[in-house]
């Protein structure tokens, strides 16, 4: 092991000087000329990687304090640290013994009044923000409506549609203007049998225009508007002696001609379904508002919605329809 040590010594010895290295390579190199003999020898010279010199301590010293530096100063943080939280805990308790003591600051008029336009006015922009909002919630809605109206529309529906659209208008207009919309006589004066809508429209009127009211029968002619004065008084004097008849019958008696009068109104809509049957337009409107109006909405908002897509055809009519369509398809 020492004859291997020393042989490569030798070796290092000629390859680490140029001149040695130079003879080497030419061939004229004298192995017997230099060289190590004993194995202390080349031990001192090469066993030896690090001198005992000043600059050596230095290296030394200096990585031992830049490791130690992070923990040095992770030290003296934590200890400002604590320093300067105590000495805040100090400055609020003298702030707080302080604030006991002084008094109530009192603002000037000119303040005040400051701080009142400043209140309002943040209110002013809280109310046109609000207003914003619903009136983009009022057009979305809109919005959704005339999409519902005019996906899939079935021939014709925007002409109904605008037809619709024109008498609202005018209602509305008549409405500013402070006229009566069914007094203006949209049909003319009926003199055949009393509706039972005119009926109600009497029994309504009777109650709005009481005994003592000046031309009372022309206020309930207005109110009914397809009706004269003599025909109120007329139908009038006719129900009152059908309430006197009532009278002379007993509980049992009114009870079966309200059962009697119930089966004839039913009758009487459904001889009006017989008689005027649907067309195929009208069919494709009920299908089509059936369609596109969610079953999620209120049950009478949606039959309305879809009596509005038929638009030549009343909410009960369509609801008839519907239950006349449904039990075709069971029978089936």
């Amino acid at each position: 092991m020492e004859e291997k040590f020393i042989e490569l010594a030798n070796a290092y010895e000629v390859l680490s000087d140029e001149e040695k290295r130079q003879e080497y390579d030419e061939g004229n190199y004298d192995d017997g000329s230099g060289g190590f003999r004993n194995f202390q020898d080349a031990f001192n010279r090469h066993g030896t990687g690090v001198e005992d010199t000043p600059l050596n301590w230095a290296i030394v010293f200096t990585i031992v304090i830049g490791g130690a530096y992070p923990f040095i100063m992770n030290i003296r943080d934590k200890y400002l640290s604590k320093i300067r939280k105590e000495q805040a805990k100090k400055q609020a308790a003298i702030d707080a013994v302080a604030s006991k003591n002084a008094k109530p600051i009192e603002l000037s008029e000119e303040e005040k009044e400051k701080l009142t336009i400043q209140r309002k006015k943040k209110e002013k922009t809280k109310a046109e923000k609000r207003q914003r909002q619903e009136e983009q919630a009022r057009l979305q809605k809109q919005k959704e409506a005339e999409n519902t109206w005019s996906v899939d529309a079935p021939p014709g529906a925007e002409e109904e549609k605008r037809k619709l659209e024109e008498k609202l208008r005018k209602i509305n207009m008549n409405n500013s203007k402070g006229i009566n919309n069914r007094a203006r006589g949209k049909f003319g004066i009926n003199h055949g049998d009393w509706s039972a809508e005119e009926n109600a429209l009497l029994i309504k009127g009777m109650k709005k225009f009481p005994s003592g009211t000046p031309n009372r029968w022309g206020c309930i002619s207005n109110y009914i508007a397809t009706r004269d004065e003599d025909q109120v008084v007329k139908r009038v004097k006719k129900l009152k002696m059908k309430t006197v008849r009532k009278n002379n019958n007993n509980n049992n008696v009114k009870m079966q001609a309200n059962n009697n009068n119930n089966k004839n109104n039913n009758n009487d809509l459904n001889n009006m379904m017989k008689t005027k049957p649907w067309t195929e337009i009208e069919q494709k409107r009920l299908e089509h508002g059936l369609r596109t109006v969610p079953k999620a909405m209120d049950k009478n908002d949606r039959w309305d919605k879809i009596a509005s897509i038929v638009s030549t055809r009343t909410r009960n009519e369509c609801i008839a329809r519907f239950n006349e369509l449904v039990a075709s398809l069971k029978k089936k």
